[in-house]
């Protein structure tokens, strides 16, 4: 089992930069793994989709009066890369969100089932986690400040781009959770 040097915590020599590549296509070696982190990056854009726009989806999607298909053609539009650009930066978020929480998500469980325990998954959750408190959007972040003890009329205003810091936060914390998971990842195959 191959396991991070502790003195390199953050990925600062090449041999753990190799041993996270290494990891990453062992993990994506398997079609089980490739179709759990679409599968769970598809869930993560539905869901920040849905948390961005909860309102609409709730009046309109869920409870409006419209056909069904107008009422999924409304949704669908909503989302990246299928309705018009609503806004380029949380779209472009949103996917890369999406996508490094899907490869989170197959990392965990290729770890969850050939460690046999939750012990070595449990930084990957907890970036999962706060990826999904901080990358919804400026304003639902702002729950995370309120938690810390910035309340949240305090809390906003200290966002000079309206929020977007807590979706680089987001990202910057799910970069780091997916190369330690990767790094972590034993090098046999794990068949899902």
């Amino acid at each position: 089992m191959n396991r991070l040097d502790p003195k390199s915590a953050f990925l600062l020599s090449r041999s753990d930069w190799r041993r996270a590549g290494s990891g990453l296509r062992t993990v994506l070696s398997g079609r089980g793994y490739v179709a759990l982190a679409v599968f769970s990056a598809a869930v993560w854009v539905v869901a920040l989709t849905t948390l961005e726009n909860y309102r609409l989806v709730w009046d309109v999607v869920l409870w409006g009066t419209q056909s069904t298909t107008a009422r999924l053609q409304v949704f669908l539009a909503l989302l990246p890369l299928v309705g018009g650009p609503i806004d380029p930066l949380w779209e472009a978020s949103a996917l890369l969100i999406s996508g490094l929480s899907g490869l989170l998500v197959a990392g965990l469980v290729y770890r969850l089932r050939s460690d046999g325990g939750f012990r070595s998954a449990g930084a990957g959750g907890i970036g999962v986690t706060l990826a999904a408190i901080g990358g919804g959007c400026g304003a639902c972040g702002s729950v995370l400040l309120a938690v810390v003890g910035l309340g949240t009329a305090t809390g906003i205003p200290l966002f000079p781009f309206g929020g977007a810091e807590l979706l680089a936060v987001s990202i910057g914390i799910l970069v780091v959770a997916v190369l330690h998971t990767a790094a972590a990842a034993d090098r046999d195959s794990c068949e899902l």
